[in-house]
């Protein structure tokens, strides 16, 4: 027997395969077991939901029985979570981002049954949520199982969580080509043959499984739409730009509505439920900005009237109920409430253009469908894929150039005003910098305007070589920027430069003459990773840092010693991070955690020797940092106010531990 589990462990001795094809087996059994795993998730979606909906609509109190199902559905979500000790390091697909970056792909596939009956629970009784998470999150910890099981290479086993993930989109909407995109752009972070066909095997699987049970039906089933006239396609770009915005905002109330939620003293089996009453009572008067509004989507989409007015109200309702429903606890994905989103936004947008010139103009439908994908495309920054799950799930080509032209001004205009992605911001917000899946660069995460020298030397244009000179040799510096009348940048002169015009008897001659044009700058926002790269390029040490509204106009400096502090606080933040990064993956691996606490006056532990001290059984302190020492502790150490104090351990027994070093909380 133990031969036969050594067999099945080493997958390349099955028949003497490569490593490649093994993974790509393996691969191809993970996309059908994600397959069969959302066919059972949306059967149990499909039977309850019903059945709930049946019951609220019995007799007299069939109004009270909507408002109280999805509190009492709340309360049932915090119970199987807090008996499953479901607890992310990081919210749905940031934390399989942060997976495959830090951990090798180690997922707790053991806890991931309590969060999908959450998810169905909370679709069911009318949580505003999506369905591509719990469906992203079944194939995902299937190939981790399956890699932690067999002991594959790291590489192989992050290749299979984004398989699993790339068939849970491909079964979820069926649309594998869009899965395969899902999980190369969002997971990977990258395009390369070999991870492309593990992915497509595996989407293939899961769509052909999901296909078998659920039809080969797209999602969504509507007319055919055209693109009326060429000068339409500004009427769609304004509708990409809208679709930005939009986006923006979902984002920033999602993460907003997280943080404000876990300030709250109340815990979650109050939290919960009291959110799942609001939400029954909103369900009262617009009952279609809960659960996952497909059939709405539908509906706006087959070209039934809607008033624009209504349509606009539906979306900013559900803009703001996917994040109130997320941060009071319910289990779901913010990807379905994207497109609902944009379906709304797309309709009422259309409506309005179709009262106003009827004769050039498509469908406010057809407007719908754009949106779709460009509110898609700006929240969760995967243009390719919002591209082509649309496509899928209609099977509709026609509309495809005002579909790309919306979804490239959406994901332009949302990036800058919005760093991070729904699912990035998560990552971005703990101080996670990730490049391609898996780098952390830490240069990258300092911006320019961190570091940058905001005085600068500036020489009007017209003095001469003589008089520049005495200007930098009076400041003390080696680098001046040559401005023209109007305070707009000319260019860029050295003191070596100066130096040696003077030398050659061009003492009298115009500064702008010997100025170096054109001048190389950076933006503020940019990093300082990308100022060193042109500052190599160009083989010049220093580069002017301009305004991006006004790019002619100086606002500061980098040179060398801006480029040495920046690197000295890139390594301070690396250190941290690597601290924060070793507790993630320490957790993955045993389910442990460290923690940095700091010892306060007047708490417990203080003036008593660490073997006196009554610590949980599942806690020990690792090191104590005490100013710029680092101790490795025994019992005759003594805790002082100050001192920070590592600790690893059990996630309830170091709850224990903090109450030992904290005043504030030993009471």
């Amino acid at each position: 027997m133990k031969g036969m589990m050594g067999w099945l462990r080493r997958p390349r001795s099955w028949i003497h395969l490569s490593e490649n094809a093994s993974t790509l087996i393996l691969a191809s059994t993970v996309g059908a077991g994600a397959g069969v795993g959302v066919v059972l998730f949306r059967r149990a979606v499909e039977g309850l939901s019903p059945a709930f909906y049946a019951l609220a609509s019995f007799g007299p109190s069939g109004g009270w029985i909507r408002v109280l199902l999805p509190m009492f559905g709340g309360l049932a979500v915090a119970a199987i979570l807090r008996l499953s000790r479901e607890r992310e390091e990081m919210p749905g697909v940031a934390g399989l981002i942060l997976a495959i970056a830090t951990a090798g792909g180690r997922l707790p596939y053991w806890k991931i049954p309590g969060k999908i009956l959450a998810a169905i629970l909370s679709i069911s009784v009318g949580a505003s949520v999506g369905p591509e998470d719990p469906s992203v999150q079944i194939g995902a910890n299937l190939g981790s199982a399956l890699g932690q099981r067999l002991r594959i290479s790291e590489d192989s086993m992050r290749l299979l969580v984004a398989a699993g993930a790339a068939g849970g989109i491909a079964a979820a909407f069926n649309a594998p080509i869009a899965g395969v995109l899902f999980a190369t752009e969002i997971l990977l972070g990258e395009f390369a043959t070999a991870p492309i066909t593990a992915l497509v095997l595996a989407a293939v699987a899961a769509a052909l499984i999901a296909q078998i049970f659920l039809g080969p039906h797209p999602a969504f089933d509507v007319p055919a739409y055209t693109f009326r006239h060429p000068l339409e396609l500004p009427l769609y770009l304004i509708l990409g730009l809208a679709a930005g915005l939009i986006a923006v905002v979902y984002i920033r109330l999602l993460y907003g509505m997280r943080e404000a939620a876990g300030r709250l003293p109340f815990p979650d089996w109050i939290r919960t439920p009291v959110a799942g009453f609001i939400l029954g009572l909103i369900g009262l008067v617009a009952p279609q900005v809960l659960g996952v509004g497909y059939s709405t989507i539908e509906a706006v989409l087959k070209g039934e009237p809607l008033r624009p007015e209504l349509a606009l109200g539906l979306m900013l309702l559900k803009t703001i109920l996917t994040p109130f429903s997320l941060a009071a606890g319910f289990v779901g994905g913010v990807f379905a409430p994207a497109l609902f989103i944009g379906a709304m936004l797309g309709y009422g947008y259309g409506a309005f253009l179709n009262d106003l010139i009827p004769a050039w103009v498509a469908p406010p439908s057809a407007y719908a469908m754009v949106a779709m994908a460009a509110v898609l495309a700006g929240a969760v920054r995967a243009p390719f894929t919002a591209i082509l799950l649309l496509f899928e799930m209609t099977r509709d080509y026609r509309i495809i150039l005002p579909l790309m032209a919306a979804v490239g001004l959406s994901t332009i205009l949302s990036e800058p005003l919005q760093p991070g992605s729904l699912y990035t911001e998560a990552l971005r917000r703990r101080g996670l910098r990730l490049s391609r899946g898996r780098d952390v660069d830490v240069m990258e995460g300092i911006r320019v305007e961190e570091v940058m020298n905001p005085s600068v030397v500036r020489i009007p244009q017209g003095i001469t070589v003589e008089a520049a000179l005495e200007i930098l040799t009076q400041h003390r510096r080696r680098t001046a920027i040559v401005e023209t009348p109007e305070g707009q940048l000319w260019g860029i002169v050295t003191l070596r430069e100066l130096e040696m015009a003077l030398m050659d008897g061009r003492s009298e001659e115009p500064v702008d003459r010997i100025a170096r044009r054109p001048v190389i700058t950076v933006f503020p926002d940019e990093s300082m990773a990308e100022a060193v790269r042109r500052m190599g390029a160009w083989d010049i040490g220093q580069v002017p840092v301009v305004s991006r509204e006004d790019p002619q106009r100086v606002i500061g400096i980098v040179r060398r010693e801006e480029v040495v502090r920046a690197y000295d606080l890139a390594l301070a933040r690396k250190r941290l991070l690597q601290h924060r990064l070793d507790q993630i993956r320490l957790r993955a691996l045993s389910g442990v955690e460290i923690i940095e606490v700091p010892v306060e006056a007047g708490a417990p532990a203080v003036g008593r020797p660490l073997g006196e001290i009554p610590w949980p059984s599942g806690c020990r302190i690792a090191v104590v940092r005490r100013k710029s020492l680092s101790m490795i502790p025994d019992g005759r150490l003594i805790l002082q106010p100050g001192d920070q104090a590592v600790l690893i351990g059990e996630p309830e027994a170091l709850k224990e531990a903090r109450r030992l070093l904290s005043s504030s909380l030993a009471g």
